[in-house]
């Protein structure tokens, strides 16, 4: 039976997933997975006995607009070799280009495995994930604990995200050179979003609890 999550409108993508494939190829899998289930659910686009979802690679650009149309290419073709998806052609018309692609159900329930979120206008604005992974966590753990910064250390993040310690110190570098984030001077490693007010730091016991929503 398949996997329908309402929530995919949100963008996020399975941790699980992207420790092995890239956060890039997670969040795609999990968008063309929730198109396949709701192809399911519907019974629409059956071919072979399975059911696809279709688009030209131009508007899947435009409805994941944090990848880059060139490296969106790359992953589908790598995923398909990878036998994570299934790519069809299914056209009446010779000259429509349109791609047919469907998921394995273990690789849509793969898909939704421990699923974190990112905010998209950060992700569209830098065209990278884990920015806006960590950027969605520190507004998000602003709000929940009313506290103006998270503690973040690359280090302790490493192991609860698919990202390495480096890679976790130069988003937040670019957070910073964004200007959509800025040290908390008041506490050693807290970073704050800019729009937060002056209010108490957190504590550093909750510093990787905001990465479990």
């Amino acid at each position: 039976m398949a996997v329908i999550n309402r929530r995919a409108k949100k963008p996020g993508f399975s941790r699980t997933y992207a420790r092995k494939h890239g956060d890039k190829a997670a969040v795609v899998v999990r968008f063309l997975a929730h198109h396949v289930n709701r192809a399911i659910e519907a019974d629409r686009n059956s071919r072979d006995g399975k059911h696809w979802y279709f688009n030209s690679l131009s508007e899947l650009a435009s409805k994941l607009p944090y990848i880059p149309r060139s490296t969106l290419s790359d992953i589908l073709e790598k995923l398909a070799k990878d036998n994570q998806i299934e790519v069809g052609t299914f056209n009446k018309l010779g000259f429509d280009k349109t791609t047919w692609y469907t998921v394995p159900q273990a690789v849509r329930d793969a898909a939704e495995e421990d699923v974190i979120y990112f905010d998209a206008a950060v992700a569209t604005q830098l065209k990278r994930i884990c920015e806006a992974v960590l950027y969605q966590n520190i507004r998000h753990f602003e709000q929940k604990k009313k506290c103006s910064s998270v503690k973040l250390s690359p280090t302790t993040l490493s192991r609860i995200l698919p990202y390495s310690s480096q890679q976790i110190a130069r988003a937040l570098r670019n957070l910073v050179k964004a200007e959509l984030i800025a040290r908390d001077e008041r506490a050693a490693s807290h970073y704050r979003s800019v729009s937060t007010a002056a209010k108490p730091p957190a504590t550093d016991d909750d510093e990787s609890k905001s990465f479990l929503l």
